[in-house]
């Protein structure tokens, strides 16, 4: 199997635009125009396989698929394989016998939970919202407003917006 981060003169660990610059620099340093005879034939088969791996390594999924057929594990996947390991211990836990667990009262679940998140909370950082999200929410009023209006002056419609509007 080719190893198409040797082709493209990159680490495993490259990002989309580091690859991208690889690709770009390989193809501007192999023009076959500079080339004749045999070394251009060389430059043209060297060539067709950077655009090979830069057509695998440039598409999320196909490189995703092409590390994980050559063995290598990304951080995406280490993250997912720390998950479903806290999840099955997670399950573990559940169906453990019942001698282990102490049966903690409704109460006393709650008190445990409701302290656990106001622990938490100072690590809970809001996000100052965006303007285009200010303004996309605005224009969302606006179109409810809208259809609101043109609803009301519809004469099929008047009847139920009037009663809508005075809850009779």
């Amino acid at each position: 199997m080719k190893n198409y981060y040797e082709i493209l003169e990159v680490k495993e660990t490259a990002s989309q635009l580091e690859i991208e610059r690889a690709y770009k620099s390989i193809i501007k340093r192999y023009n076959p125009n500079d080339f004749s005879g045999e070394a251009r034939k060389v430059v043209e088969k060297r060539l067709a396989d950077v655009k090979e791996a830069y057509s695998i390594l440039s598409d999320e999924f196909l490189k995703k698929q092409y590390n994980k057929d050559l063995g290598l594990s990304t951080e995406e996947q280490k993250i997912e394989e720390e998950k479903i390991l806290k999840k099955i211990e997670e399950l573990e836990e559940r169906n453990a016998p019942q001698k282990k667990k102490k049966s903690k009262g409704m109460f006393q679940e709650m008190s445990d939970l409701s302290k656990n998140v106001i622990s938490n909370l100072p690590e809970i950082k809001l996000k100052k919202p965006s303007k285009t999200g200010i303004l996309a929410l605005l224009a969302a009023i606006g179109i409810v407003v809208a259809i609101g209006a043109i609803l009301y002056f519809i004469p099929f419609t008047n009847g139920f917006m009037k009663s809508f509007l005075l809850m009779k």
